[in-house]
């Protein structure tokens, strides 16, 4: 049995996954990872190894979210410029009460998020693959059917899996749907699902007004990237996750796993069988 726990999220997960690999006698690997997209998984899971994910992460990249989409919306950027001119400038704020979010994806972390934005008081659509009703959300919208709804969007949270549906899903014409100086755009979940140029020029038009990203298509993001002097734009370096409980709950959910497995009970979180040949969850 193997883990790949938080301290090999910081420090690179790949090389380890990869000597996995050369372990012909791996039953089990437990990942501190939420998504397991990486085709190294599927390669295990094909060999007979039980994958398990980790979301343990969830309540952090929540805080995340909702800090982001507060210093937006309070306009946090404005207030630290005064305060450095120290200038008594006094600003307008949008309120979450009664703002509308999509929340694109709605698995631990999107619910998460929902429960938090909630309690704050907005009004929640998600975003998923059927229609299934959900208590988190007061609506819940198919990909398929939710671009003519975008213009209400007040925050768009992506936390999906990437699959070849989430691919690219922010393009050109999913942008061109926002209302233009509105929408606050976040995303948690994986850089493939941005398509980073029709984000630059969507950006130029106010669509969406400032994009919030901690997740990007080539990590870690090149010095050269337009990305980082943006002033439409915040980036952080992949660290939605990294809250001071994240270490403990990984370790509990291995724990609680590696007891089960010694028992031959069933794993928690096994996504063994959802794995798709692409290597998709």
């Amino acid at each position: 049995m193997a883990y790949a726990g938080p301290d090999l999220a910081l420090k690179g997960i790949r090389p380890f996954l990869d000597a996995l690999v050369r372990v012909p006698s791996l039953q089990w690997l437990q990942t501190c990872a939420a998504g397991v997209e990486d085709p190294v998984y599927t390669s295990l899971a094909r060999r007979g190894v039980k994958i398990t994910n980790n979301h343990a992460t969830a309540p952090a990249i929540a805080e995340y979210v909702m800090a982001s989409a507060l210093d937006c919306m309070q306009q946090g950027a404005e207030r630290r410029d005064a305060a450095m001119r120290r200038e008594w400038c006094r600003l307008f704020f949008r309120e979450v009460k009664d703002s509308k979010w999509f929340i694109i994806g709605l698995g631990a972390i999107g619910r998460e998020v929902a429960i938090r934005a909630r309690a704050f008081g907005a009004h929640l659509t998600a975003v998923r693959r059927d229609q299934k009703t959900d208590s988190a959300v007061d609506r819940v919208v198919t990909y398929d059917n939710f671009m003519h709804l975008l213009p209400e969007a007040d925050v768009i949270v992506i936390t999906t899996a990437l699959t070849e549906q989430t691919r690219d899903l922010v393009d050109r014409e999913f942008l061109d749907h926002l209302s233009a100086g509105k929408a606050v755009l976040i995303n948690v979940a994986r850089g493939q699902i941005i398509d980073e140029e029709a984000l630059r020029e969507g950006l130029q038009r106010a669509q969406p007004d400032f994009a919030c990203l901690d997740v990007f298509a080539v990590e870690p993001l090149q010095e050269d990237s337009w990305l980082w002097a943006h002033p439409k734009v915040s980036v952080t370096a992949h660290a939605a996750a990294l809250g001071s409980g994240v270490v403990a709950r990984s370790d509990d959910l291995f724990l609680k796993n590696l007891h089960r497995q010694v028992a031959g009970k069933a794993l928690l979180n096994d996504v063994t069988s959802v794995l798709h040949p692409s290597g998709v969850v």
